[in-house]
């Protein structure tokens, strides 16, 4: 009877005999192809057939080792862009805060709670606007398995990032409203739309540590995170200031371009499932 662990224990020993020899290399090329495997065994291919048929797709070991060693040389172009974006904007967002806080036009915790929170969420975006790039690429037939790790990195690296900034701005508003309104809670909307986007980032955050989904579920996870983070972020912020029609309709085109990319990649998925079938027969 075919055994799955075994066959890709004995997989591992072998691209550890042809020249993949670092645990870390092995752990993501095994979750790239657990990934397939999980897809294929979705649309009715029986299991062993779904391992053979994942494998050959993952490539020649040459070709493979020299995408990765590629990979270690330099940072992926588009997450080196917006990784870049994301830091050069926060620095001048905080140097900004700064200078009003320098002529006390601004409270300093206030403007460590502003910054931290901006910048929390604005990672967490990032990190939806990552999952959509994955779908995009998957719709063209660009994303390589190199490719497809080094974005997985980006999204655990980026909600990493969002759960310790969003955690810190929440603790310093409820320090802040303790100081100037006698209570850690004004039981706003925004503190409400604050405390559900940080549960979501934590769940999120913890369902990629120990690796629950694959991959392409993750991505779409993302995206969902983004309609989560703006609703409590945006929708808060309009619930809280009057209503009005107009940023109502701005958040409601906002979700739906997620909602968008969100079908894409569910229907991707399915087409991947769809294409092993046909392919195995």
């Amino acid at each position: 009877m075919f055994n799955l662990d075994e066959a890709i224990s004995h997989w591992r020993r072998e691209m550890a005999a042809s020249g993949i020899e670092h645990p870390r290399l092995l752990d993501e090329l095994e979750s790239h192809v657990r990934d397939d495997i999980d897809a294929l065994v979705a649309a009715g291919i029986p299991e062993a057939q779904a391992f053979h048929l994942a494998v050959s797709r993952l490539g020649e070991t040459a070709s493979v080792c020299a995408e990765f060693s590629k990979l270690r040389k330099s940072v992926f172009g588009p997450l080196k862009i917006g990784t870049l974006l994301w830091a050069s904007s926060w620095t001048l967002f905080a140097a900004g805060l700064f200078l009003g806080v320098i002529p006390g036009r601004l409270n300093l915790l206030l403007a460590a709670h502003i910054f931290s929170l901006t910048a929390g969420y604005a990672a967490a975006l990032l990190t939806g606007g990552v999952g959509m790039y994955y779908v995009c690429c998957h719709w063209c037939r660009t994303l390589s398995a190199v490719r497809q790790q080094a974005l997985r990195r980006a999204v655990l690296r980026l909600s990493t990032f969002a759960v310790g900034l969003v955690l810190a701005g929440l603790l310093l508003g409820m320090l802040w409203t303790q100081r100037n309104r006698g209570g850690y809670s004004a039981g706003g909307p925004r503190e409400a739309g604050t405390l559900c986007a940080w549960v979501w980032l934590v769940g999120f955050l913890l369902i990629q540590r120990f690796r629950q989904v694959s991959d392409g579920a993750t991505m779409l996870l993302a995206i969902v995170g983004n309609i989560i983070v703006s609703l409590a972020w945006f929708g808060a912020g309009i619930i809280a200031h009057g209503n009005r029609i107009a940023d109502y309709w701005s958040i409601g085109a906002l979700i739906a371009v997620h909602l968008l990319f969100f079908t894409m990649g569910v229907m991707l998925r399915f087409k991947t499932a769809e294409r092993g079938a046909a392919n195995d027969v």
